[in-house]
């Protein structure tokens, strides 16, 4: 019989080319250690978005059984990245008026924030994240909150808003291969800390993840969110071009991909065989046909990350340069180009990272599992205080009767 794994979520990140999953324990508010993990190609998934949900649960299911027969537990719930398009980031406020002046307590900040969260509430749109900015009490700026005394409260705030279906077709893919979803977050939302320092947080920084049919660009300033898109074009879209332009299949054209170094196309040019659909026919052709296709592409991606940055209003204050992550990223010299197309210091990050109970780990789900370390742990301990707090109830009301039938 499976063992119930104590502080053991589930990571899950759905992604166009695959999904992945890690089991995770968590050990403290800083700490995690990776059980298993597993992954498989995706059905059902286009543009990082879930098409098919009976495919997508089918898949969940299949990896949730492999991680339970090689730890021997069963896992709790499912914390899952959000990757797909539609993503936006939105502005509020919201005010509070407590009525007379006295001492502000937790209930009125989170009563604030539930009024800044309600005024966002739009039509197909549902709320990833609200990232308070700042706070003022009776119209001043205050860091701290909690514990101060004012008449009224106020608070700037940012809201990650996805498509609803969207977001609602991981919840139901989750729950059709029977787990339940607590959580689904913005993928950049949590790979951020790991692929960049506080200052370049604070200074300014943009994460580029260059996936398979997705590229998301999102800018970070003082230390929070400032805005993302999700552009609906890919490494797949690089796949594609070669298969066509070479004559040959997708799974040939993305072997010749993987096999190129964008900062080896000045030594003596070499012949590619690529296949036609037809096993009994294939053709040479020169490297510098495959690499114009390719930077044909590349020109075309970098092209819209530099339109997104541009209408995001943060051009020239990046500090912190560009950090590239995702398949993409693997391509050798791949950062170099996008740094000379983009005119800004780019720097490319492997797709994992090293982690304790494994020698790597997915960037997504370890950043995910460093969400949950902040988030899991609490969510446990009300659940536990809750159940104390039942227990208290039912002795006291026990030692009532006890002394009634006493006297």
């Amino acid at each position: 019989m499976a063992l119930k794994g104590k502080n053991i979520v589930i990571l899950l990140d759905i992604g166009t080319a695959r999904i992945s999953m890690a089991a995770v324990r968590i050990i403290s508010e800083k700490s995690f250690e990776v059980l298993a993990q597993d992954e498989s190609p995706s059905l059902g998934v286009r543009k990082g978005l879930i098409r098919d949900i009976d495919s997508v649960a089918r898949i969940i299911g299949s990896l949730m059984e492999n991680m339970q027969e090689r730890t021997g537990m069963s896992f709790g719930d499912v914390y899952a990245v959000f990757s797909g398009t539609g993503i936006k980031v939105i502005e509020c406020s919201s005010r509070l008026a407590l009525g007379s002046r006295r001492r502000i307590q937790s209930a009125d900040v989170s009563e604030l924030l539930k009024q800044a969260s309600q005024s966002m509430l739009l039509d197909g749109l549902v709320q990833l994240h609200l990232l308070p900015l700042q706070y003022r009490l009776d119209g001043r700026v205050v860091n701290v909150v909690e514990g101060k005394s004012g008449r009224e409260l106020e608070v700037d705030a940012r809201v990650v808003l996805a498509p609803k279906e969207s977001v609602q077709a991981v919840y139901d893919a989750g729950e059709l291969a029977g787990k339940t979803v607590r959580k689904v977050v913005f993928g950049s939302m949590v790979e951020a800390p790991l692929m960049t320092n506080k200052a370049e947080l604070d200074l300014g920084c943009v994460l580029v993840n260059l996936g398979a049919a997705t590229t998301t660009v999102s800018v970070f300033k003082y230390g929070t969110l400032l805005n993302a898109v999700v552009l609906p074009v890919g490494m797949e879209h690089v796949v594609g071009d070669l298969a066509v332009g070479l004559h040959t299949s997708m799974e040939n054209a993305a072997s010749i991909l993987h096999s190129l170094s964008l900062t080896c196309r000045d030594v003596e040019i070499k012949s590619v065989e690529a296949r036609e659909n037809s096993p009994d026919h294939s053709y040479p052709h020169t490297e510098s046909l495959v690499f114009s296709i390719v930077d044909a592409r590349l020109q075309e991606i970098c092209e819209l990350i530099k339109k997104a940055i541009y209408y995001m209003n943060i051009s020239g204050f990046l500090p912190g340069g560009i950090k590239l992550t995702g398949g993409g990223a693997m391509l050798p010299g791949i950062a170099d180009q996008f740094s000379s197309c983009l005119d800004i210091p780019v720097k490319d990050i492997a797709p994992f990272i090293a982690v304790p109970g494994t020698d790597n780990c997915a960037l997504p789900l370890a950043g995910l599992a460093g969400y949950c370390c902040k988030h899991e742990l609490r969510y446990i301990s009300e659940g536990l205080e809750g159940m104390l707090g039942k227990l208290q109830s039912f002795v006291s009301a026990g030692n009532y009767f006890l002394r009634r039938l006493g006297g």
